[in-house]
């Protein structure tokens, strides 16, 4: 573990740059990624550059049943990889590789992007043979709540044209700044689907990759409430139960209650309230907004552990 490591987010948007500019920019902090299992098997992915001295950045999935990872750089070199820490959840990894010499990507922050700007995507798209492909496009979506194998994630969702082999790498604003880290696109065995691809916001990157150098635990928020749509989805959510051991029956909130905001948005539906939740981590200030016998009720709970409020 080491603390006194963290991902820096720049807070402004530099000038825009040409995409060639982009492109050059980024090339040394790009890398590609083979994870070998124990078996024989192995995949391969993106990683993204985060420290001059070996912390590297990419998805889960990617080095998940692996026994060794190798990391090939832009120059042809291979360092082998260790497992710093990761979060299936999250679908965050970071590695490390013995190097002081590493040219680190810029981050910035996601919340500046807006739908409609635009995003470049770089990464190993299918493998070595597709190394560094460059792909363009826009935000199409900010906050987009996605079920992934039933872990809800909020994300950036664009058109720049991501595919297998793009996971972990950069999505890239008009300034060469990364502000997100590619994950999945939408798929379908029985319709054509173009341009449907997300990223990890960058600051939910950080929030997570922060804890896992450090050497935290990445633990699941639960706020204990027992929750379904009510006839008239405009109302918001019946709560049905209050798990016992949770701070919101700490503060007062009941079963029978209606939610009908959280964290300052309207929740019409289960995956409203999960979606919302997934941008938080354990013990954050988590509000909500509750209709109970004609009176709109505030409260401020802290977000629990799910494991400590639905104990086995």
């Amino acid at each position: 573990p080491n603390p006194d490591v963290s991902l820096t987010l720049e807070t402004e948007l530099d000038d825009t740059l040409t995409p060639q500019e982009v492109y050059q920019n980024n090339l040394k902090s790009i890398v590609f990624i083979r994870s070998y299992g124990d078996d024989g098997s192995g995949s391969t992915g993106t990683g993204i550059v985060m420290t001059e001295d070996g912390y590297l950045i990419t998805n889960a999935h990617v080095v998940a049943g692996g026994h060794m990872v190798e990391v090939v750089f832009w120059d042809e070199s291979v360092l082998t990889a260790n497992l710093v820490g990761w979060s299936s959840d999250e679908d965050l990894a970071v590695l490390k590789v013995g190097a002081d010499d590493l040219t680190p990507a810029r981050f910035a922050d996601s919340d500046l992007m807006q739908v409609g700007d635009d995003t470049f995507a770089m990464g190993n798209p299918l493998g070595e043979n597709y190394r560094s492909t460059f792909t363009d496009g826009m935000v199409s979506a900010v906050d987009r709540i996605i079920d992934v194998d039933g872990v809800y994630m909020t994300l950036l969702q664009t058109t720049a044209a991501i595919n297998s082999g793009n996971s972990g790498g950069a999505l890239l604003n008009s300034a060469g700044q990364v502000v997100g880290v590619t994950t999945i696109k939408i798929m379908s065995d029985y319709s054509t689907i173009e341009g449907m691809g997300f990223a990890i916001p960058s600051n939910r990157v950080k929030q997570i990759v922060d804890r896992l150098i450090a050497g935290k635990e990445i633990l699941t928020p639960g706020l204990g409430l027992t929750v379904s749509p009510v006839e008239d989805p405009a109302r918001g959510l019946l709560i049905s139960d209050v798990a016992p051991l949770c701070d919101a029956a700490e503060q007062g909130v009941l079963s029978g209650d209606i939610l009908i905001a959280a964290a300052g948005h309207l929740v019409h539906t289960n995956a409203d309230l999960a979606g919302l939740k997934s941008n938080f981590m354990v013990g954050d200030p988590f509000g909500l907004t509750i209709y109970r016998d004609g009176e709109v009720l505030e409260f401020t709970v802290t977000l629990d552990s799910y494991d400590e409020v639905y104990p086995d």
